[in-house]
């Protein structure tokens, strides 16, 4: 007969290894029974709004939120995922990794999917007049602690002093007092820009509709759209929020991700349209090679990009020395959030082409025109006005859970459609062809947003 000593090693060793082998077995992330939608943060009840803040506010007590940060600032892997042709998918992958670590921390996250932060739509609130500047058009901002209360004080972040200055605060409110930097001990804040700077920061042209379709619509080739989103309204906004944002540092606020999923759902609507039907799925070889989906540029290191090109996600490992690919070390603590993740560039070109991974989005407002009318979406008529009334009511009943869902604009999203029409109907009445008027149109939209 054992001891009692004996029978609870052997108990905790088996329990030991049942843990290891469930983490290495199940693919974590995939117990929802739902599909993942993602949605806007506007869209966010009450109820999904503190449970989102709650999960992200458990990351950065148990240090996964951090260890995020950690990929993001590793010199290799930011060399591979910033201004080259991989930036958008690259980034897809770390936030499925980052959404996966959310629905694992709690039964109740199960279900959670990432928040987008709606540009469009913010900037149609500021075109209405209904509000002034980023911060004060973009109610995220506040609910993740806001600008104004918090602390003069450096973070030093994996290696990088972020210092405070007369235009930053560490803010200390909300989520922003959840975090713990790692060269800071637990600074419970977040550097960003001041509140009184902030609000008097207008949304960035780059953000707005007629800028974002330029974005989108402009190129036929992947690496052209990518430069031009990451260069536009992906650079814009990071650099108009200030603070912790304008480093490599940036994953630290928790609006980053909301910020990317933005740029990913960007990337939905350009697949779309290129395809021109967004049932198609495309073949392995077309992910490899279309142009339109797939384009090879030079790494910084020499070579260029190729499609089976394995992604570089680096953190550091458990020796404290070495950094792994956080999809391939199984003694990485963020192992279990990418294992079972496709790990080559071209997997990533379809989000609703990800086997148990797969997403699509729930949109509104201009980003469901974009969606629905591709390159004619900056065409607008009264008649175009009223399909698209007609669309968010039909585009509700669809049981294909990997096509975005269609809802219906807010009232801003409909006064700057209605100005739009107007001002495109008036330079038609002045004799501009169809072309020219929605030049005017444009250019009119973008001295009003400057």
């Amino acid at each position: 007969m054992p001891s009692s000593g004996a029978f609870t090693l052997r108990l905790v060793a088996l329990l030991l290894y049942l843990g290891h082998f469930l983490v290495h077995a199940q693919q974590v992330g995939t117990s929802c029974s739902q599909p993942r939608i993602r949605k806007s943060w506007d869209s966010f009840t009450d109820a999904e709004k503190a449970l989102y803040t709650e999960a992200v506010g458990v990351a950065m007590d148990q240090g996964f939120h951090q260890k995020f940060v950690q990929i993001h600032t590793e010199k290799v892997t930011g060399l591979e995922a910033h201004q080259t042709c991989v930036f958008i998918y690259w980034h897809r992958m770390l936030l499925l990794g980052y959404e996966n670590m959310l629905r694992s921390l709690d039964p109740s996250y199960q279900c959670i999917t990432l928040p987008y932060w709606d540009h469009l739509s913010a900037s149609a609130r500021q075109a209405s007049n209904n509000c002034a500047s980023i911060e004060g058009c973009s109610p995220i901002i506040s609910d993740f602690g806001g600008t104004t209360t918090g602390l003069s004080k450096t973070l030093s972040v994996y290696g990088t002093s972020i210092a405070s200055s007369s235009r930053t605060i560490c803010v200390n409110q909300g989520l922003a007092y959840r975090f713990c930097g790692n060269n800071t001990g637990c600074a419970h804040c977040i550097t960003r820009t001041r509140s009184k700077f902030l609000t008097a920061t207008t949304y960035p042209t780059e953000a707005s509709f007629g800028s974002v379709y330029q974005q989108v619509f402009t190129y036929s080739d992947s690496g052209s759209f990518t430069l031009a989103v990451e260069r536009g309204v992906h650079n814009a906004i990071h650099n108009a929020m200030g603070g912790v944002m304008v480093y490599f540092q940036a994953p630290v606020d928790p609006v980053f991700y909301s910020h990317h999923t933005l740029i990913d759902l960007l990337q939905t609507i350009y697949l779309k349209c290129q395809n021109g039907d967004g049932r198609l799925f495309l073949s392995s070889e077309a992910k490899r090679s279309d142009p339109r989906f797939w384009t090879s540029c030079a790494r910084s290191g020499g070579g260029n990009f190729s499609g089976s090109d394995n992604i570089t996600m680096r953190a550091l490992a458990n020796d404290g020395k070495t950094n792994v690919n956080v999809w391939q070390d199984p003694n990485n603590i963020l192992y279990p959030f990418f294992k079972d993740l496709p790990y080559k560039y071209s997997d990533y070109v379809d989000a609703k082409d990800l086997g148990n991974y797969s997403y699509t989005y729930n949109i509104s407002g201009g980003l469901a025109n974009m969606y629905e009318n591709c390159n004619d979406s900056n065409t607008l008529t009264a008649v175009s006005l009223l399909a698209d009334e007609k669309l968010a009511a039909t585009a509700k009943k669809t049981k294909n859970p990997l096509l975005p869902t269609i809802s219906d604009g807010t009232e801003d999203d409909d006064s700057v459609k209605l100005c739009n029409i107007a001002l495109f109907e008036t330079a038609q009445i002045l004799g501009y062809n169809e072309k020219a008027a929605n030049e005017q149109m444009e250019m009119i939209a973008c001295a009003h947003h400057g």
